[in-house]
């Protein structure tokens, strides 16, 4: 699901959702190296960062920008995770434009962000993915649009907390982590893609 920049989500989750898959936990990966579970400091796995910008001014359908490929065989195991990150920016002229990026994990969103407005917002997707099984995969994301990049402190124009309970790429094989971007219309409006970073989490 792709948010707009005017639209704030909340989520209801049960208690054993939250167990099985914590928000906080989630929230608090995004920017530690430490596993916040047991605050022991285990490692994660640097697997992929690329901080060279691309972007697109492409209408009307969707230009990959950054990518990887997570091996085969990458999460072995049930409960297995990977965070990905991906940051960059929306510009548009006009709110007609509508610049969107998505995250992709295989042939599945995992995130998105869509500028609907006037504006250059910076955006960040942060994700943790999950084995279930072999075919069976669990992601919860954090989004977040702010104002002006240029600005010192930015106002968070929204964040959003989102899930998809049923991925099903197979992990035997490679799968593409990429971003994508579209443009509707217009000939001002770019989507940048700044980086990609993907990790192993400890388990």
């Amino acid at each position: 699901m792709v948010i707009g920049i005017n639209t704030l989500l909340t989520t209801q989750i049960t208690p054993a959702e939250r167990d099985a898959n914590p928000v906080t936990e989630t929230a608090l990966r995004l920017f530690s190296p430490f596993d916040v579970a047991t605050m022991s400091g285990k490692p994660t796995a640097l697997l992929h960062v690329d901080a060279v910008q691309q972007s697109t001014q492409v209408t009307g359908q969707f230009v990959d920008l950054h990518s990887y490929t997570l091996p085969a065989g990458a999460l072995a195991s049930d409960g297995d995770s990977i965070e990905i990150q991906l940051h960059g920016a929306l510009h548009a002229s006009s709110p007609s434009e509508l610049p969107q990026c998505e995250l992709m994990f295989g042939s599945s969103v995992i995130g998105g962000v869509l500028n609907n407005t006037v504006a250059i917002p910076s955006f960040s997707i942060h994700v943790i993915l999950s084995r279930r099984g072999p075919t069976s995969q669990y992601s919860t994301g954090i989004e977040a649009v702010g104002g002006n990049v240029s600005a010192p402190n930015p106002a968070i124009v929204f964040a959003v907390c989102q899930s998809n309970p049923a991925l099903t790429e197979t992990l035997a094989n490679p799968i593409v982590i990429k971003a994508r971007a579209a443009i509707n219309a217009g000939t001002l409006a770019t989507v940048f893609t700044e980086r990609l970073i993907v990790r192993k989490l400890p388990v």
